[in-house]
C-alpha cells in the first residue's frame, strides 16, 4: 500500500438524534449511531453522542479533493439545512494513510468556501503505516 485516502462528513450532537438530523436536512446518512452504541463492533468503548455520517465512495487512491467534492456535491441541495442545524457539530474529515509515498493534497478556494458555508470544521488526519 502506497497510500489510501477517504473523507467523511460528520454531524454529532448530544441532543439531536440521527433520525432527527435526517428529517431536518432531508438526507439519509451512510452510517449513524446513538449514545451507548459501541464505537467498533468488537470493542468496549461506547459512543457518547448521536452521530450522522456521509462517507465518500471514491476509490482509495483518488485525490483528496475528489473525495471532498463528492461529499459536497451530495450535501449541496441540503447545504442550507445542514448549516442551520442547532445543537450540532459539523466536521468534514479527510483521512490519509501513508506507507511509501505521499499523495497530493490540495483543496481549491471553491471547495473551502463550500465547507465554510456548511458551518463545518475541517480536519485532516495523516497516518504513517510501516509495512
Amino acid at each position: 500500500m502506497e497510500f489510501k485516502q477517504s473523507a467523511h462528513f460528520l454531524i454529532r450532537s448530544d441532543i439531536v438524534s440521527a433520525d432527527e438530523i435526517s428529517d431536518l436536512v432531508g438526507l439519509v446518512p451512510d452510517k449513524c449511531w446513538r449514545p451507548g452504541d459501541l464505537c467498533v463492533p468488537a470493542g468496549t468503548i461506547k459512543q457518547k453522542d448521536h452521530g450522522w455520517v456521509l462517507e465518500s465512495t471514491r476509490p482509495p487512491h483518488a485525490p483528496t479533493a475528489e473525495h471532498v467534492r463528492e461529499l459536497l456535491d451530495r450535501l449541496g441541495p441540503v447545504g442550507a439545512s445542514v448549516a442551520s442545524l442547532s445543537n450540532c457539530k459539523r466536521l468534514l474529515m479527510c483521512v490519509i494513510y501513508l506507507a511509501t509515498s505521499t499523495p497530493e493534497f490540495h483543496l481549491d478556494h471553491a471547495l473551502i468556501t463550500q465547507i465554510d458555508a456548511l458551518n463545518a470544521d475541517f480536519a485532516v488526519d495523516l497516518y504513517l503505516i510501516a509495512e
